[in-house]
């Protein structure tokens, strides 16, 4: 199971340390890093709360809406946001960011918080935010995914957000209203890569059985037939993969923990894509155990999270090209490796296992990491980690328990 992170998200006492204006002096890669002390976000907070109007405004809102202060902290929010917050209490909402807030991981990845770190450049609600302020546009709408910690559990939050300049009393403040698209946007994944991924392989089957009415050499029929089992096998993996997630997602997926060989799983991942169309002339090497050491996970499970790793590399490299699969042995675990000498873009990286970012840069087309997560970290005791840069390509690390 996956446990919080080492650092709360709401931190009352170290915003205050933060000061206002000329006092803050940390870096940001993103937005400016100043903050409100806690003395002048209460006294802001209680000056709007003396305006009946601000409030019924705010609650007027179909969803969550918040009023943020120069720097960027809430200073009013309504009972919608209050929810979206997880009903956090009005003194540990008062003076964080929307980051903070909703606990998002990478809030405090710079000690200036939400809105600095390397993530917020690609984060939609700080583009929008930002450009409230900055642009003199009416209404400012962009998207959002985040990572963030409900319960003690990470899960990703997709978010349609929109931002306002909005004066009151001579003082600026930016409105944001956001709204909970999650369900929108899985359905548009699921026809965008679920669908995308279940015609290709139905094309491939209903092609080789066209071409079984029309051949007759023995050795080219035995060859149709490993391409209708291999095609109906990953037609089946496909649609079982898309169902497990919405499980894992849902806190339903129920896994089968067994003892598990390690190379036997190295060898399923290998021949998972031998000969596909996915591997084409990229080589696939394997490096196993000697002697094998066996692990205790759903081995159904633990493929599917091997089967993604290897297919994003596979599509991270060119034609001639090699995946290495490796498995090293630690006192108690596995620690399975894939390699390929490709380079993810540091902004992708950033964000690399949130839902619908993909290591291709292409927003909305993978959930193969995030789904890897999900599945390996909270139903697998596993952990899953990696490294990317110029010098040793990249490698992703699936640690799984020993039996």
């Amino acid at each position: 199971m996956t446990s919080p992170p080492s650092k709360p998200v709401f931190k009352p006492a170290y915003v205050a340390t933060i000061g206002s204006g000329s006092e803050a002096a940390a870096d940001s890669f993103f937005d400016t890093p100043a903050r409100s002390s806690q003395a002048e976000v209460r006294a802001k907070a209680q000056r709007l709360a003396d305006v009946p109007l601000v409030g019924q405004f705010l609650e007027s809102h179909p969803g969550a809406a918040v009023l943020l202060d120069a720097n960027r902290q809430i200073v009013a929010f309504n009972r919608k946001a209050s929810a979206a917050f997880r009903a956090r209490n009005e003194s540990e909402i008062l003076g964080a960011r929307i980051g903070e807030a909703e606990e998002c991981v990478r809030a405090y990845d710079r000690p200036a918080g939400c809105g600095t770190t390397l993530s917020c450049k690609d984060c939609g609600i700080a583009k929008a935010i930002r450009a409230a302020r900055t642009s003199g546009q009416a209404t400012v709408s962009d998207e959002a995914w985040l990572t963030i910690i409900d319960r003690g559990l990470e899960r990703s939050l997709e978010v349609r957000a929109q931002t306002s300049r909005i004066v009151i009393d001579e003082e600026v403040f930016t409105l944001l209203a956001f709204e909970d698209i999650a369900e929108e946007k899985r359905r548009e994944t699921l026809e965008r890569v679920f669908f995308h991924d279940v015609l290709n392989t139905a094309n491939v089957l209903s092609g080789a059985c066209q071409l079984m009415e029309v051949v007759n050499e023995p050795a080219q029929m035995e060859k149709l037939r490993a391409t209708l089992r291999r095609s109906a096998t990953q037609l089946v993996n496909e649609i079982q993969a898309q169902r497990d997630l919405m499980l894992a997602e849902r806190g339903d997926l129920l896994p089968v923990m067994k003892p598990t060989s390690s190379n036997g799983l190295l060898d399923a991942v290998s021949a998972m894509y031998d000969g596909t169309p996915v591997a084409g002339s990229r080589l696939i090497v394997r490096r196993g155990l000697d002697p094998d050491v066996m692990i205790r996970t759903d081995a159904a499970q633990a493929l599917r999270c091997m089967g993604n790793l290897v297919r994003n590399a596979l599509e991270a490299i060119g034609d001639g090209q090699t995946v290495t699969l490796q498995a090293d042995v630690t006192a108690r675990s596995v620690v399975f490796s894939v390699h390929n000498d490709g380079v993810i873009p540091p902004e992708i990286q950033a964000r690399m296992f949130e839902r619908a970012v993909s290591s291709k840069a292409e927003r909305g087309r993978g959930i193969g990491t995030y789904s890897v997560k999900l599945i390996a970290e909270r139903y697998l005791d596993g952990r899953v980690s990696f490294a990317s840069n110029e010098q040793k390509g990249t490698v992703f690390l699936l640690e799984l328990p020993r039996a």
